[in-house]
């Protein structure tokens, strides 16, 4: 329900009666009463419409205001629409400024997007100078309506912010902050990196930032914004002092690249996490982060996966872009992942899969399709052992494979053999290994090799010590 502002214009006042008569006759269910004009006599026409003298001769327009307000809700038994005043960003959040002419208890729910998205609702509070995490990064807009008794008024009018992307450092025991990149792609105007203690650093257009470090001088509680919308990188890895930052509520936008987050003792749900079509990776590895991740999509240019902590999902339908290279995921995780497929044509430099499940269903899938690339230069690792099912190897290249970990999976004693012959054969006088590795094929559930594959591993190990490397390959007996 819309009710009519103090202190406007008089034509915006008009305006305001004639939707407040619209909102009546909608409620009767009658046809719309007749327009008022400045030359009616808006006396009369209230009065009329609403069947009483409701407005009299001598009233100050502010009294007229509050009596048809009044009246329209005495008519409808409704809710009346909030005014949001004002949405201001404070620490890691912003603060509502609700106007509400409603009395008795109230809530309001407050809903949210981000970059001209849908609005979806992001939390039902009780205060009028709400606190809300709401999207970061990002151009934000927040709207409310208040909820009385059951029922719902009519949304306020959207105020739309720019949020910084945050992260939180306790200073209580003062140590460095240390951020290892941050580079900026071409801006209009520079913008601000905000440390929480009244210092700023200005970021201008194709800024690259390398080995940035903040000392503070007073033990505290810091929340450091970084307007960081037209950032293409940012790396900060290994460190303590984002310890609980929660990444909940960030966003990334169109032309981000990359991000290094790995290790930081960061928090947060993802299960909204939304990647950029241009982004390569966003490493959020060895962090408290939990959260569904059935529905993410990977962008086409995606080659750092990772996915690790209190995590759940189902990911047998993911689309792998075919530039992955790095295939970590964690958690409470399933899905049959013969057709997930990664490294197709990755032109990173590594391949590294670690995949672990506590799910009862775990990983399954016949992994034959998998094909190790044949122009890597650094050691190539796949570990997928706790948790995985698969019935079939990866086959491809093995001359950079440092770990191939299948301890524990169903491979049946053909598929053993099958694997061990491939890899002997794989191996010639022009194709040799190039660093010592390690192969794991038992487990109950893993079949024991017959002759011909005991002979294509004792064949393959010698190849590795003619070149002056080790090899180790663990099968059941």
């Amino acid at each position: 329900m819309k009710l009519i502002e103090k202190n406007i214009l008089p034509t915006i006042f008009l305006e305001s009666i004639n939707q407040n008569l619209s909102e009546l006759a909608t409620i009767r269910g009658v046809s719309e009463y007749p327009e008022i004009t400045l030359s009616d006599n808006y006396i009369n026409a209230i009065n009329s419409a609403y069947g009483s003298d409701i407005i009299i001769a001598g009233m100050r327009g502010s009294e007229v205001i509050t009596t048809i307000n009044n009246e329209l809700i005495n008519v409808s038994g409704g809710v009346i629409d909030p005014m949001l005043n004002s949405v201001t960003w404070l620490d890691d959040g912003v603060t509502l400024d609700i106007l509400d002419g409603n009395s008795g208890v109230v809530e309001y729910e407050v809903w949210e997007n981000r970059n001209e998205e849908d609005f979806e609702l992001h939390e039902l509070v009780s205060d009028k100078n709400q606190h809300c995490k709401i999207w970061q990064n990002c151009i934000a807009g927040v709207k409310v309506r208040s909820k009385k008794n059951g029922n719902y008024s009519g949304f306020s009018e959207a105020v739309y912010i720019e949020t910084p992307l945050v992260i939180y450092t306790d200073q209580t025991t003062l140590n460095e902050v240390f951020i290892k990149e941050i580079r900026i792609r071409g801006l209009v105007e520079p913008r601000t990196l905000d440390w929480g203690d009244g210092n700023l650093l200005t970021l201008n257009a194709s800024d690259v930032i390398l080995d940035l470090t903040k000392n503070y001088t007073e033990s505290g509680v810091y929340y450091i914004k970084i307007y960081a919308r037209f950032i293409t990188q940012i790396q900060i890895f290994d460190t303590t002092w984002g310890e609980g930052t929660d990444v909940t509520k960030w966003n990334f936008n169109k032309g981000f690249e990359y991000a290094h987050f790995y290790n930081n003792g960061y928090t947060g749900d993802i299960t909204k996490l939304k990647y950029p079509s241009t982004c390569k990776g966003l490493h959020l590895g060895g962090n408290g982060l939990s959260g569904n991740i059935t529905n993410h999509v990977l962008p086409p240019v995606y080659w750092d996966v990772h996915y690790n902590g209190n995590l759940t999902g189902v990911i047998t339908d993911w689309v792998l872009p075919n530039t992955v290279a790095h295939f970590e995921v964690r958690g409470y995780i399933e899905g049959d992942l013969t057709d997930v497929i990664p490294f197709v044509a990755s032109e990173y430099g590594s391949i590294l899969v670690r995949l672990e499940s506590t799910h009862p269903n775990g990983f399954t899938g016949n992994l034959n399709g998998w094909i190790i690339p044949d122009y890597m230069s650094l050691p190539t690792s796949i570990s997928c052992s706790s948790g995985c099912n698969f019935t079939g190897l990866p086959r491809g290249n093995f001359n950079t494979v440092e770990l191939f970990d299948f301890s524990n999976n169903n491979c049946n004693t053909t598929e053993v053999d099958d694997f061990l012959v491939y890899v002997d054969n794989y191996f010639t006088e022009e194709v040799v290994p190039l660093y010592s590795s390690v192969y794991r094929l038992t487990g109950v559930n893993m079949g024991i090799p017959t002759v011909t594959g005991l002979s294509a591993k004792s064949s393959i190990e010698s190849k590795y010590i003619a070149e002056g490397l080790t090899c180790v390959i663990y099968v059941n007996e």
